[in-house]
């Protein structure tokens, strides 16, 4: 949660979710705004367990010391977005930059077969890894599918992608 981030509330909306891997390991691709400060909390509010700068062991040089009364992590990185893990036994925060994840809608369902990026295709909110969202009109009795980059190739889901397996 932080300026550096989404915000610094209300909860949860500017809450920024860190995925779990392993015990007390979590990762995330969140964008982050340089010269703005952020911390980890451990639960949906401010208290009991929040995590600081001085927790950490090892930080990444991509943030630093806010040095602001709570010792919160500054953005100290381009504005940008980051691929962020943090190992709370081995105290330590990694970071390295990323293009934004990308995903599009494309079809007649949804305005036109144009390329993914360009006129009618609908670009997606990422929200968090894997998950993505958008408002759009859906047009009735016509088709689309999803891809994940402003081209054709190489990664389209279409039907079957989400009901194989179910």
């Amino acid at each position: 949660m932080g300026a550096g981030l989404k915000g610094w509330g209300p909860w949860p909306d500017n809450a920024v979710e860190w995925q779990s891997s392993e015990f007390k390991k979590y990762e995330t691709v969140a964008y982050f705004t340089n010269g703005q400060a952020f911390r980890w909390f451990a639960q949906l509010d401010w208290n009991p367990t929040s995590y600081n700068y001085p927790f950490f062991t090892s930080v990444s040089p991509i943030f630093e010391n806010a040095a602001d009364g709570d010792s919160n992590l500054k953005v100290a990185g381009a504005s940008g977005w980051y691929r962020v893990g943090v190992d709370l036994t081995a105290k330590t925060v990694t970071a390295v930059a990323v293009s934004e994840p990308l995903m599009y809608m494309t079809g007649a369902g949804v305005g036109g077969w144009d390329q993914p990026g360009t006129g009618q295709s609908v670009k997606m909110t990422y929200v968090k890894p894997g998950v993505f969202e958008a408002e759009t009109e859906f047009i009735s009795g016509e088709t689309f599918r999803f891809f994940a980059q402003a081209d054709w190739n190489p990664l389209s889901y279409n039907y079957p992608y989400f009901t194989e397996g179910v």
